[in-house]
């Protein structure tokens, strides 16, 4: 089914388990709940689709356009999303662990509750985005774009954020414990009730036991 015309095609809760959908068309199609478990989504336009509940796990959309998609609760575990285009797509409560988002475009998205632990996104463009309480525990955002970005309350735990841009991003009550800010750029960020850095684990230098002192000498009183 590769360069297959599906615009504005219902789709809802079909089984399509490892299709080939190559380049497909599926602008404003209904996918509602449908299970695409390790397809091929390789360059597909998906953009305006209703993917809301849909099983996109393994699935490969490295290069597809789900612009303004509606990505609701959507299953996306593991799946490969290198460069792809979520513009103003809506990704809340999005399960997206250990998925490869490395140059996607996330600008205006919305990704509320959405869970991207252990997720790739480096070089990632989230300019914009709302990240509030997503989860984004030990994910990989070396050089991602935060720019006015609201990460509030969000899980940053042993995030990798090396040389990210987190100018005016809204980092407020936020949890960075553990992660690695080397190299971010902060300028004008609301860092209001963010949660503190862990404090360098102390030295563990063995401190010298003193020698026991000896007991005064009694002298005994002349006879």
């Amino acid at each position: 089914m590769q360069d297959a015309k599906l615009q504005r095609a219902n789709l809802q809760g079909a089984n399509m388990q490892g299709a080939q959908l190559q380049s497909a068309n599926l602008q404003a199609a209904t996918i509602y709940s449908a299970t695409l478990y390790n397809a091929n989504l390789f360059h597909a336009d998906l953009r305006d689709a209703n993917l809301q509940n849909a099983d996109l796990g393994m699935a490969n959309l490295q290069g597809a356009n789900l612009q303004k998609a509606n990505l609701y609760g959507v299953g996306l575990k593991g799946a490969n999303l290198q460069h792809a285009i979520f513009q103003d797509a809506n990704l809340q409560g999005a399960r997206m662990q250990g998925a490869k988002l490395q140059g996607g475009n996330f600008r205006g998205a919305t990704l509320y509750g959405a869970d991207l632990t252990g997720a790739s996104l480096q070089q990632a463009d989230l300019q914009g985005a709302n990240l509030q309480a997503a989860i984004l525990q030990t994910a990989n955002l070396q050089a991602a774009n935060l720019k006015n970005a609201n990460p509030q309350n969000a899980n940053l735990r042993g995030a990798s954020l090396n040389n990210a841009i987190l100018q005016h991003a809204d980092l407020q009550g936020a949890d960075p414990q553990g992660a690695n800010l080397q190299g971010a750029k902060m300028q004008s960020a609301n860092l209001y009730n963010l949660s503190p850095m862990p404090a360098p684990a102390p030295s563990l230098q063995k401190v010298p036991t003193p020698a026991p002192s000896s007991p005064p000498t009694r002298t005994r009183p002349p006879r």
